[in-house]
């Protein structure tokens, strides 16, 4: 003899908003201010350098890390820096690279881009005025250069500690129905944003081969 289990509907609604209510929220890092307690090597470590895996056929490549705590660090005359380092594929001479720190609630990695040749000879630094905002994104935009073998994102200590405050807009568009007529309604609203320069983020690089001439 089989005996069926009724739930009532509402039980079943209950225990399902019950589990909903139970999800963990993601728990933004908070910015990292202070390399204090650092001992930070010379130069960034060419053997642990990533790949970035590029698609000749789709001309593009790309390739993210978290910058944390526990990252690798180096100190130059600038000064300490926690970094990623990737190795750079052979890339068309029309290629651009693109590299970017998004925000993590109020932390936002403050970046700056070294590259090197293939015996790890310093040839470009790209910081301060080249760095920045596309929409909530810092980033910095430039050609490859065939001589440049590895490209290291690293924190900036010059800026690390700025907070930022900036205006975020939003536009919506809908549309009221009046026969025989069609009136387009526009509403906006904005909000303040705050960031804090970190030496921790997220970061993401990008490769991309401008379209033939």
């Amino acid at each position: 003899m089989s005996i069926a289990l009724r739930i009532p509907r509402v039980l079943v609604l209950s225990l399902a908003l019950m589990t909903v209510g139970c999800a963990t929220p993601r728990v933004e890092p908070p910015p990292l201010l202070s390399l204090s307690n650092r001992r930070c090597e010379a130069n960034p470590n060419w053997a642990a350098a990533s790949t970035i895996a590029y698609d000749p056929s789709k001309h593009r490549g790309d390739a993210s890390a978290e910058i944390t705590s526990a990252s690798a660090c180096f100190e130059d005359a600038v000064g300490q820096s926690l970094y990623a380092v990737y190795r750079l594929p052979s890339l068309p001479a029309t290629s651009l690279v693109r590299v970017e720190s998004t925000p993590q609630g109020q932390t936002l990695m403050a970046p700056r881009v070294l590259l090197y040749g293939p015996h790890g000879r310093l040839k470009r630094q790209l910081s301060g005025s080249r760095v920045v905002f596309r929409g909530s994104a810092l980033s910095v935009i430039f050609r490859s250069h065939a001589d440049e073998r590895y490209l290291v994102v690293a924190s900036d200590p010059a800026v690390v500690g700025h907070a930022i405050a900036r205006i975020r807009d939003a536009v919506q568009g809908s549309a009221i129905y009046a026969y025989p007529y069609i009136v387009p309604v526009y509403t906006g609203a904005d909000a303040t944003v705050k960031n804090v320069l970190s030496y921790n983020g997220r970061v993401t690089v990008a490769l991309r081969a401008l379209p033939a001439e």
